[in-house]
């Protein structure tokens, strides 16, 4: 069984980069921002999922999945006539959010609920990061 000791900033980089592949998961490609390339806004996702926008050129993880989705953001405008600009409901935006949200929370709970499986069959105590 291997762990892994990430420093607080690591940790929150993860659970940056969770969030974003969560969200791009869910996000149908016509429903992403875009900028004036036909690109991510990458700035508006980041603000939109609470991640500091400063991380974009700092987190591996998170430039890789924003080069990702450029890269099928692209290919879909070379293939498909784009379609009209959507205008996102701010219901629909809050709903994504809550969702994200709750994905988050799950994942928590899942991580408690494995640190007390190992405590009911160990007898070890595995506390929070």
């Amino acid at each position: 069984m291997s762990s892994h000791n990430f420093s607080p900033s690591q940790t929150i980089g993860v659970e940056n980069a969770k969030r974003l592949r969560n969200w791009i998961k869910l996000t149908p490609l016509h429903k992403v921002p875009l900028n004036s390339r036909g690109v991510s806004a990458k700035r508006n996702v980041c603000r939109l999922l609470q991640i500091s926008p400063s991380t974009i050129g700092t987190n591996a993880a998170i430039k890789a999945l924003f080069d990702e989705l450029d890269d099928k953001l692209l290919k879909r405008a070379t293939t498909l006539a784009p379609p009209a600009p959507a205008q996102e409901s701010t219901d629909s935006i809050q709903a994504d959010i809550a969702l994200l949200h709750l994905l988050d929370e799950l994942e928590q709970l899942r991580a408690s609920n494995a640190r007390l499986r190992h405590l009911d069959v160990t007898g070890q105590f595995i506390p929070e990061k």
